[in-house]
């Protein structure tokens, strides 16, 4: 019974517009196949809840219609019967016209009485609390069926407020938290110093109700993904969730000193921290989120506030905060509106889905190999995602910034294009490619949806960026066809990442780095003018890219650069993050006509050192000799200075020499002779530089091998170039082990002897680069000895 009360339910409501345009169809489009329905021989009507009309208008007295007193008596009835419903004084009154020529009253009776006993039954059945009325129709934007419905909406007195679809980006972060339990990315954690500056005690009880309160009135803070039984997941808004809130005291103790009190909170806070990172959130109970006031002194309270990323996007965390601190401060906050319009508004431009998948088709087509980052370390984990936990901060000086920001502005750009063009050279120049693919998010706020801007919830998007440098090109004229791509992309910006169609081998990442830029407003003046004063915000997020720039325009422009320490040493993200900054002063205190060709990714310090501290002073070698033969005559001229540096480790010439000469007798021992092709699998270390010059006096040619390279990559390239060997180190020995070539450890040298060189000239093959293709087939490059001494001249 239940289940025929459902359907009947869904089959009125699929009715378009409840039936409104049946009538114009039938009798004025004689295309449709509406024309050649046969008329319908019983007719129901029903007119709704009278009782205002009998309260206006007093010739509405009868509670029962004229039977017939309508129709005149001449007239052709245009049914044989007719049913009319009304509600008046509270109940319900079916009137049944009939014609007594075609049925008798007997008949008419028995089926009025038939329909109350059917209208009793659906009542019972309603109010019966085992028995749900949850349907698909309910939830119309889910995409659900009734098994699915039931599963979620039990018997319909759940709690469950709306049933809604997860937007492009909550759908992978769900993704990803099933491939990876336990794992902290998209853990967002938020701590500021909340401080009344009129020396007002904070009231701690008011300051969680605010939040709560917060939460009550919020969808999208109420809501929780679910998965389990479900074709694709969607998310539950609760009517009803507590949010976590923990109190604590850590104010001073008597006798303590300031100074000992500030230090033993400070202390607090960090172990406080990595425990609430440490304890993630469970996304299977409402609300992903938690809170932890701690009473620093009467008019100071440190606020902890953690929540996954699934519920908020920059901007809505700025504009909770102010909701929270306006319900604090006044008692009100003004209403915003739901989270639920922004997803029938994604699902009301469904229609507009190819459009976008060819944008993206077009935008990447060619691109077939991920654009490479300078890693220390090849990945360790098997799921082939990064974790930016590590994090390096700068912040620009006053005049950078105000540099920048002046560029912009003169040349009609965003801080947001310039600091994406920075970006993209940086990758080419680490990366070697004029072609470069890294993400970034896109604020997915519509500007044809009224108040976009005011509701709470997760509108990010993440998107390619695909960036061609262009050498030849002016600074200006490149930004600005950089920032009329970006803007173009933004109109498909709805598209789900993992949707986009790409060139790629299966299984590759469209690109490994993201960029996010934040220009999101927090109102601080309003904070003031309650007497209160955010302090000291510290604002934690992981997210699954092993690079990750955050850049923030509020006051001087700074940025954070997030990274994987499993795969980057903090010198080399601090390396990246002044190159970036160098970049920046680059592009924008040039001349708008340089040309792209002309900057450098090093400053005029760091060219500086190489070439006077680094070289001892020395002359460049020269034209027409090999590589070895003018590394001799440095070393003859220099040998106790430094050849090579790589964090702590230092090689004079000297040593270099010696240690490369012991290895290109291994080499020489294995077969290595003239323009025998060696590949190079090894850490970011000193080692590299040994291993490239043992293979160079061993008259070989080294290729060099990316550890990033999957496996199958490592071995197409090492049977291409027909390697003989490969040599690498103790953290590589394994993947070399699995390319099926013999392999030679750098440690593995003996302590004594030497290489004879082979003899080679400048016309010798020195080493091949493969890259790729437009096929995405890797494709070797050869570079002589000659290349490489008259680049070092021009240098």
């Amino acid at each position: 019974f239940g289940a025929a009360v459902k359907a009947v339910k869904e089959q009125l409501r699929a009715v378009p517009d409840r039936g409104i345009g049946y009538g114009a169809l039938r009798h004025l489009a004689p295309d449709t196949p509406f024309t050649d329905h046969p008329a319908p021989r019983i007719s129901f009507n029903y007119l709704g809840r009278m009782d205002a009309a009998t309260a206006d208008h007093d010739w509405i007295r009868s509670t029962t219609l004229n039977p017939g007193g309508e129709f005149a008596p001449d007239e052709a009835r245009p049914h044989e019967l007719d049913v009319i419903g009304e509600i008046r004084d509270g109940r319900l009154t079916l009137t049944w016209t009939y014609s007594d020529a075609r049925h008798h009253r007997t008949t008419i009776e028995r089926l009025a009485h038939a329909l109350a006993d059917d209208l009793r039954g659906y009542l019972s059945h309603c109010a019966d609390p085992a028995n749900g009325g949850r349907t698909p129709s309910d939830h119309p934007l889910a995409g659900l069926d009734q098994t699915e419905t039931d599963r979620i909406a039990g018997n319909g007195r759940t709690g469950v407020a709306d049933i809604l679809p997860l937007t492009p980006l909550q759908a992978g972060m769900v993704f990803h938290a099933l491939a990876e339990p336990g794992s902290p990315t998209y853990l967002e954690q938020f701590c500021f110093l909340l401080e009344d500056t009129e020396g007002r005690t904070i009231d701690t009880a008011a300051l969680a109700d605010a939040w709560q309160h917060t939460v009550d009135r919020s969808d999208a803070l109420r809501a929780v993904p679910v998965w389990d039984g479900l074709r694709h997941p969607v998310q539950v808004v609760h009517d009803d969730v507590t949010l976590p809130v923990t109190v604590l005291d850590w104010t001073d103790t008597p006798g303590e000193e300031p100074a000992e009190a500030e230090r033993r909170r400070e202390a607090a806070l960090r172990d406080l921290l990595a425990a609430d990172r440490a304890q993630g959130i469970d996304l299977t109970t409402a609300p992903l989120m938690r809170l932890v006031l701690i009473r620093c002194a009467p008019h100071r309270t440190r606020v902890v506030w953690t929540f996954h990323h699934l519920l908020l996007d920059g901007w809505s965390t700025a504009a909770l905060l102010d909701d929270v601190i306006s319900r604090y401060a006044t008692g009100t906050a003004a209403p915003r509106p739901p989270f639920r319009r922004h997803l029938a508004h994604l699902h009301e431009r469904a229609g507009q889905r190819a459009a976008g998948l060819d944008h993206w088709r077009t935008a990447l087509a060619g691109f077939t190999e991920p654009t490479a980052l300078p890693h220390d370390r090849a990945p360790q984990d098997t799921t082939g995602h990064g974790r930016s936990t590590a994090h390096v901060a700068r912040t620009a000086s006053e005049a950078l910034s105000a540099q920048v920001t002046a560029f912009a502005r003169r040349h009609h750009l965003t801080v947001n294009a310039v600091v994406q063009g920075a970006w993209a050279l940086l990758l080419s120049q680490y990366a070697g490619t004029r072609d470069v693919v890294f993400g970034t998010t896109v604020s997915g706020r519509p500007a044809d949806l009224p108040g976009a801007e005011e509701i709470l919830g997760l509108f990010i998007n993440t998107q390619p960026v695909r960036v061609g440098i262009d050498r030849g090109r002016s600074v200006t004229a490149w930004l600005t066809a950089l920032q009329a791509t970006h803007a173009e992309a933004r109109r498909h910006e709805d598209i789900a990442l993992s949707d986009i169609p790409t060139e790629l081998p299966p299984g590759a990442p469209l690109f490994e780095s993201l960029l996010v830029f934040e220009n999101y407003p927090i109102d601080t003046d309003r904070v003031q003018r309650f007497g209160l004063a955010l302090r000291d915000i510290q604002v934690t997020e992981t997210t699954n890219y092993p690079l990750v720039l955050t850049a923030y325009a509020a006051g001087d422009l700074s940025f954070d650069l997030g990274y994987d320490p499993g795969r980057f040493d903090t010198s080399t993200a601090e390396r990246l993050a002044a190159h970036l900054e160098h970049l920046l002063d680059a592009l924008t205190g040039s001349h708008p006509d340089t040309l792209l060709g002309d900057l450098s990714v090093h400053s005029d310090d760091e060219l500086r050192r190489v070439l006077d501290e680094w070289s001892d002073g020395g002359g460049s070698a020269s034209h027409g000799r090999s590589v070895v033969a003018a590394f001799a005559e440095r070393v003859a001229s220099g040998p106790g200075a430094v050849a090579v540096r790589c964090g702590d480790v230092a090689l004079t010439y000297a040593e270099l020499d010696a240690s490369s000469d012991r290895l290109a007798r291994v080499l020489a021992e294995r077969g290595v002779t003239a323009e025998t092709r060696v590949g190079l699998l090894l850490e970011r270390s000193a080692d590299v530089v040994v291993a490239m010059l043992a293979v160079l006096k061993s008259g070989g040619v080294y290729v060099p091998l990316h550890a990033s390279y999957p496996e199958e990559r490592l071995r197409r390239v090492l049977g291409q170039c027909g390697a003989r060997v490969v040599v690498t180190d103790t953290a590589m020995a394994s993947r070399a082990a699995a390319a099926a070539v013999p392999v030679v450890r750098v440690d593995e040298a003996p302590r004594d002897g030497h290489a004879l060189p082979v003899p080679t000239g400048d016309a010798s093959l020195a080493y091949v680069m493969f890259t790729s293709g437009s096929t995405g087939v890797p494709k070797g490059v050869a570079v002589t000895h000659g290349d490489i001494v008259a680049l070092a001249a021009d240098g």
